[in-house]
């Protein structure tokens, strides 16, 4: 076999590892019209049902012992935060990567008013 071009090896080497683990994980891919479909346009970044969808699954917190889901207000608050016009598609996703790497703050009210 020869490589023509190490880089372009390389990447399309780890995209398929990357691919295999979110599989294992449970992840379906999506062919390029189902994600088309989701961004709804060639220009927005996000899959925003399915960060909607993940956001409202993994996301609580406790207080007091019991546990609370964000608000549908806050969740809808981070995608807006998240979503960013295609200025740039490596801005962009550096610029989500931050905020789902570093996390963010959203106040939310619980049963004693707090």
């Amino acid at each position: 076999m020869t490589i023509n071009n190490p880089n372009e090896y390389l990447e399309k080497e780890f995209q398929a590892q990357a691919e295999d683990v979110l599989k294992k994980l449970g992840y379906t891919p999506l062919t390029p019209d189902e994600c088309n479909a989701q961004r709804g346009g060639l220009y927005n970044l996000l899959l925003k049902d399915i960060l909607r969808q993940k956001l409202r699954e993994f996301n609580m917190f406790e207080y007091c012992g019991t546990k609370y889901r964000f608000s549908p207000a806050n969740i809808e608050r981070a995608i807006d935060e998240l979503d960013t016009n295609l200025a740039s598609l490596v801005k962009a996703s550096e610029k989500v990567y931050d905020a789902l790497l570093l996390g963010r703050d959203f106040p939310e009210k619980v049963a004693d008013g707090r």
